[in-house]
């Protein structure tokens, strides 16, 4: 804890120093790191080969995590500098799932132009992904939207086809939102995926 005696000999920080130091990481930091540790856990490297299978297995659907899978998602958590001392229930579950859906998926950001990456409803087109599919995922609240999307992962993963999870996870951290900044982030989400998909699409719908 710094001193507040500054006759102590410790140095002054300036505000803007002290509160870079406690300031959260930023969502694509957290994607980033979290993508990293899975890589890492996959080749056995800084982590355990264990932790990637714990989450690959894990079932969002559950009523419960398993033990091994807490402490997976606890050590991505930790490399991601998530604070999970005050998560609620709710919270560690959409973590786990993005945890989850990197692990099935993989995690592709894409080539930045402006600051904005790789758009999620583009790369639905890409994988091929159909119009009524895409509505139905984006039309769907709740658990009903989490089922679907996991349904739609597993699509990507057999295209080969990697999801932008810095994006999508703003929709799985605000889905169902009480507040109305969440609420925000969750449509706005909805509305840039729509549009680049539908922006994206040829012609008719590809697969069913």
């Amino acid at each position: 804890m710094k001193s507040t005696d500054t006759s102590a000999g410790a140095p002054e920080q300036s505000a803007g120093q002290a509160a870079a130091q406690t300031a959260t990481p930023s969502l694509s930091y957290q994607i980033e790191a979290i993508a990293a540790f899975l890589k890492d856990a996959g080749e056995g490297v800084k982590a355990s080969k264990n932790d990637r299978v714990a989450l690959a297995r894990l079932d969002p659907d559950a009523d419960e995590l398993t033990t091994a899978q807490i402490a997976a998602l606890t050590n991505a958590a930790q490399r991601a500098k998530l604070d999970t001392i005050h998560w609620s229930v709710d919270r560690w579950r959409r973590w786990a799932f993005i945890a989850y859906g990197i692990a099935l998926a993989g995690h592709d950001r894409g080539a930045e132009s402006g600051g904005i990456g790789a758009n999620f409803g583009r790369q639905l087109a890409t994988a091929g992904v159909s119009e009524a599919r895409v509505t139905r995922l984006l039309d769907a609240r709740g658990t009903v939207f989490f089922q679907l999307l996991r349904r739609v992962l597993r699509l990507l993963a057999s295209k080969s086809v990697k999801p932008n999870w810095v994006q999508l996870a703003r929709l799985v951290l605000n889905e169902g939102a009480r507040d109305d900044k969440g609420r925000r982030i969750a449509e706005k989400t909805r509305l840039d995926i729509a549009h680049a998909f539908f922006s994206a699409m040829p012609g008719e719908s590809r697969d069913d």
